[in-house]
């Protein structure tokens, strides 16, 4: 089956160490690429070329991007919002140990 891409890119990201050993990451986001959404603190384009997951994935990261991940009710409604509730691959995939992650390196917390 092909699905549409969405892709998110993650604009300016940086971690922060204290000396306490606590880390606090900064997002933001000074402008996102002509055809690309900011929500939030990233940016997403909709790919209407119908593809494979594995291709859309390669797709996105050709763009310097991931597939999207979605991490709050409100970041779910604001892409349906904005691009409309059509089928598209998004960047989840289970673990070796059964648990599911985003391809941005994060775990599931919103479902």
């Amino acid at each position: 089956m092909k699905l549409l891409t969405l892709c998110a890119l993650f604009c300016a990201m940086m971690a922060v160490t204290t000396a306490g050993g606590e880390s606090h990451l900064f997002n933001w986001c000074i402008y996102c690429p002509d055809g690309w959404t900011q929500v939030g603190s990233r940016c997403f384009i909709y790919n209407q070329n119908p593809m494979s997951w594995d291709s859309a994935k390669r797709h996105c990261w050709e763009l310097g991007a991931n597939l999207a991940s979605v991490h709050t009710y409100w970041e779910h409604q604001r892409i349906i919002q904005l691009f409309g509730n059509w089928p598209a691959w998004i960047g989840g995939s289970k673990g070796p140990k059964g648990n599911w992650w985003w391809n941005d390196g994060t775990s599931f917390s919103f479902s």
